[in-house]
C-alpha cells in the first residue's frame, strides 16, 4: 500500500528534505532520479525562502492596514470637526454647506409614530384578544387580502 501524498506546505517540505537525504544517501539504489537530489534541494530552498518572505508579508499587510486604519479614523475625526463647525458656521445659509460636498441638516425634527395619521396607526382587537390592523378582514390575512380562487 503506497503512502498518500501530503498536502500541507510542512508535510510537503518534510518530504522534500527525506527524499534530498533518501537519493544523496542511496544514490547506487537511485542513480537517475528525474530531478537530481541538488536541483530538489535548490526548489526546497526556494520554497523556504518564499514562504518566509510570505509571512513576512502578511505580517507587513497586518500591520500597513493597522496603520491605514489609524489613519482613517483620524480623517474622519477630522471630517466631523470640520463640518459640525461649517454647519455652525452658516446656520444662517445652510445652503453654502454645498461647496463643501455636505448638504445642510435636517430641522431638527425627527419622525415620530404619532405623526402618522390616525387612521393608519388604529388597531382593532377582535374578542379573542388579538390585535388586528385596519383592512384585516376575516380572511385572516393582513391587509385583508383573500386568496384568489
Amino acid at each position: 500500500m503506497t503512502k498518500r501524498f501530503p498536502r500541507s506546505e510542512s508535510d510537503i517540505a518534510t518530504l522534500a528534505v527525506r527524499v534530498v537525504d533518501g537519493l544523496t544517501n542511496a544514490a547506487e539504489d537511485f542513480p537517475a532520479p528525474p530531478v537530481s537530489p541538488e536541483e530538489l534541494r535548490g526548489k526546497l530552498d526556494s520554497f523556504k525562502t518564499a514562504d518566509t518572505a510570505t509571512v513576512a508579508a502578511k505580517t507587513e499587510l497586518r500591520n500597513q492596514h493597522e496603520e491605514k486604519d489609524e489613519a482613517l479614523d483620524e480623517l474622519v475625526d477630522a471630517l466631523k470637526a470640520d463640518l459640525g463647525y461649517a454647519e455652525i458656521a452658516v446656520r444662517d445659509a445652510p445652503q453654502k454647506l454645498n461647496a463643501l460636498g455636505w448638504r445642510p441638516p435636517r430641522d431638527g425634527t425627527r419622525w415620530h409614530a404619532h405623526d402618522v395619521p390616525d387612521w393608519q396607526r388604529r388597531s382593532r382587537t377582535d374578542e379573542d384578544g388579538e390585535v388586528r390592523w385596519p383592512g384585516y378582514r376575516a380572511t385572516g390575512i393582513p391587509g385583508g387580502r383573500a386568496p384568489s380562487p
